[in-house]
């Protein structure tokens, strides 16, 4: 197969370039000589039988590829990206990174372009940092839109790195990073935001596409201002329904809106028959229309224009639809569509229903009014490598899923298009239609404020499209892994980036996607078999001795438990677990001979000094003096929130003191003894935490005997008034006292 360049590729760049340890003319030459190779690759049946190679053409995943840097498909190169790497320090030690991280996410990088979950860069490469030296390898194996690599280039900015807080005795340098997501959606943004651009050429190719789509269909988003035309910004469309009492329709834009409160009402009379109404006993009302696209008759949600904002000479106006603006809907609806835009059937899901359940929407050009998919048709049929970053940026916000923000709309203080609901392909019941060419200009602002900082770092990632359960590289090659997986049923990724993969032609392959889903057939067996599967593969590339730190974000006990005992199951040693924001961040580590040693005898908590105690008086008797140097050295990074009580009352309530006053271990019936006793000590201090509003140091073991007895009793609100007043942080870490919490939520009062 031979492989044609696009004509946005073909621009001569005369500087000779090195890659992977091969010379060549241009990047040009690079490119070309890659995509041959790649080509190839594809011809061969066992390379695409790898685990989550996506559904797409060969044709479709070469023309999204740049590689060696990325592909879109699973990266046959990563081995050859393995053997440029450079050896740094072997005489590694690290501690858990136990600092909670709280990082603001109001940055252009971040904000160049949207996704359903990311995570700031900054508070990643805090961990990098922490974990890696100059020249490492990182590995991300749920990369998302790539901010693993950003915060890896990241730490060469010393800059940066010294406004960042926790972040002390680190070695200012760029990391490397493996990059790998299932979801060609993912990798492309990933791709974006790792790869280096011209900002110039960048910004002419997409100002000279700005003009051709507003010499070509500007006529579109114009409407009438006594006799002069205004071009439009908004137009806010509103849902019909029935009102089941009398059977005439209901506008809901001129019914539900509360201008006093700038909200929606909860109840409101039809206009016809004063019935009294809510939303929920609506029916909608539906259109009948033949879709020449996929060549059917199909009835939709009827869906009407209420409301143009247009500007005219700079000043803004707001004014109902008239003949005029009706006609021109009209003409535009009987126009065919002369480019490519892509007619995909939404598959059953949790997500995809939404959509047609609510608007009965059945496939991806559905969620577009005719305006916007004719100029997002136009626009994409012309657009130029890169500028490609622009259309997925906007594909979202042009769609029926945009938001009307009522707030702002009734009483101002920002802009009232508040942007589709993230997680979600829900389609609200008053949206708004923006012009395609204002996006573009707005998305352009944004995306060349975050190319400025990106392209002053130094780049050396690559990417990888395909399942993390297997990753084309050798043994204990990797020098820190930081994931971001998928938390069991809150984010279904194959069904929410369905839109961005139709347009780039390339799908997610989701038969080894870790979700929980019913209408997928997931359950959770299913989601912690891909998810062991994950660690294991990460475990087995990761150095020995070497970290990895795990990003979690789900309220179910059940997924947080499966998660854990992959991780443990896979053959990590889980040494803490903080705050990043909202998540829990897990930090683990592969063992070896040194910090098998070294970390089996730190001291973080109450019960790990207990059980260093027993280890050390098992060997022998010791006396207090012998013990507290040895104790007090073993103590590090006590956890956070954590009271440790001092090592006389330890010694006092779990062993027994000889007349040598040597501490030993009890014997059973002692053991019995000293075990009522401490309990007794350990009720008396949960009930103080009773009287407490906030409680911010605990005893750990304190709540597990008070969450134990309170249990006993039956008494379920004690156990959620005292868990409601902990820092969330400590449930997470604690399995049993998280359970006695989940458990008392569902028990009759």
């Amino acid at each position: 197969m031979k492989y044609v360049a696009p004509s946005g590729l073909k621009k001569k760049v005369n500087k000779p370039i090195k890659c992977l340890g091969m010379s060549f003319e241009n990047e040009a030459a690079r490119r070309s000589y890659f995509l041959t190779q790649l080509a190839h690759k594809l011809q061969q049946q066992d390379f695409k039988k790898i685990p989550g190679f996506p559904n797409a053409t060969d044709e479709e995943i070469l023309a999204l590829s740049n590689p060696p840097y990325y592909t879109a498909c699973p990266n046959p190169w990563l081995s050859d990206f393995l053997e440029q790497s450079v050896v740094t320090d072997t005489n590694y030690q690290r501690e858990a990174f136990v600092a909670d991280v709280t990082e603001g996410k109001n940055d252009p990088i971040y904000n160049a372009h949207s996704y359903h979950t990311k995570l700031p860069h900054k508070a990643i490469t805090r961990y990098i940092l922490h974990y890696t030296e100059p020249g490492d390898l990182v590995f991300d194996g749920f990369c998302g839109t790539g901010m693993t690599g950003v915060a890896a280039q990241l730490c060469a900015d010393k800059q940066t790195v010294e406004t960042l807080t926790n972040c002390k005795n680190v070695k200012v340098g760029a990391r490397r990073a493996i990059l790998n997501d299932l979801s060609p959606a993912a990798t492309f943004l990933a791709y974006n935001y790792n790869t280096p651009t011209n900002i110039l050429t960048f910004d002419k190719q997409a100002k000279t596409i700005i003009q051709k789509i507003k010499a070509e269909y500007g006529w579109m988003y114009q409407t009438r201002h006594s006799n002069i035309l205004g071009d439009i910004n908004y137009v806010v469309w509103s849902d019909v329904f029935i009102c089941p009492n009398c059977s005439s329709e209901i506008v809901f834009w001129n019914v539900a809106l509360d201008k006093q409160l700038g909200k929606l009402k909860t109840k409101f009379p039809c206009p016809d028959c004063d019935a009294e109404l809510t939303k929920r006993n609506l029916d909608r009302a539906l259109v009948t229309s033949f879709d020449a696209a996929i060549g059917k008759t199909i009835k939709q949600s009827k869906q009407i224009p209420v409301l143009i904002n247009y500007s005219v000479a700079n000043k803004r106006y707001q004014k109902i639809p008239d003949k005029y603006d009706l006609e021109l809907l009209e003409k535009i609806e009987n126009m065919q569509i002369p480019y490519w835009f892509p007619i995909i059937e939404l598959p059953e899901g949790y997500n995809t229903n939404q959509a047609k359940s609510s608007h009965c929407i059945s496939h991806v050009h559905h969620f577009y009014t005719k305006r916007n998919l004719h100029n997002l048709a136009y626009f994409n049929s012309i657009l130029e490598d890169r500028i490609e970053f622009i259309l997925t940026g906007i594909l979202n916000r042009s769609s029926k899923m945009n938001r009307i923000h009522l707030k702002n709309f009734f009483f101002g203080g920002g802009g009232w298009n508040a942007g589709y609901l993230k997680g979600t392909l829900y389609i609200p019941s008053l949206s708004i239609e923006t012009s395609i060419t204002q996006q573009i200009e707005t998305r352009l602002k944004s995306i060349k404020t975050a190319f400025q900082s990106l392209n002053s770092l130094p780049h050396s990632n690559i990417i990888s499209t395909g399942c993390s359960s297997t990753i084309a590289i050798k043994n204990d090659c990797i020098d820190y892994i930081f994931l971001d997986p998928p938390f069991g049923s809150n984010l279904m990724y194959s069904e929410l980036n369905l839109i961005w993969e139709a347009w780039l032609k390339v799908f997610t392959n989701n038969k080894t996607e870790a979700i929980i889903n019913n209408k997928q057939n997931k359950d959770l067996e299913h989601y912690s078999r891909l998810m062991k599967a994950c660690f294991q593969e990460a475990f087995r590339i990761l150095k020995p001795g070497r970290w990895m730190t795990v990003v979690f974000s789900n309220t179910q006990i059940t997924v947080w438990q499966s998660l854990k005992t992959n991780i443990e199951d896979a053959g990590f040693i889980i040494a803490d677990i903080a705050a990043l924001d909202k998540n829990v961040i897990i930090s683990a580590y592969k063992a070896n001979e040194q910090n098998s040693q070294q970390l089996e005898f730190i001291i973080s908590d109450e019960a790990s000094a207990i059980k260093w105690l027993k280890k050390f008086l098992n060997q022998q008797a010791s006396s207090y003096q012998q013990i507290q140097p040895k104790f007090i050295k073993s103590i590090a990074n006590c956890k956070p929130h954590e009271y440790l009580p001092e090592l006389k009352q330890l010694l006092e309530l779990n062993f027994i003191k000889s007349e040598t006053d040597h501490w030993h271990i009890p014997n059973p019936q002692q053991a019995q003894e000293l075990e009522k006793r401490r309990e007794k000590h350990l009720l008396r201090e949960f009930r103080q935490y009773q009287q407490h509003k906030r409680l911010k140091k605990i005893r750990t073991e304190a709540l597990r005997v008070g969450f134990k007895q309170a249990w006993k009793q039956k008494d379920y609100q004690t156990i959620i008034n005292i868990a409601e007043k902990l820092p969330e942080m400590l449930l997470y870490k604690n399995e049993q006292l998280l359970q006695f919490y989940e458990l008392a939520k569902v028990s009759p009062p």
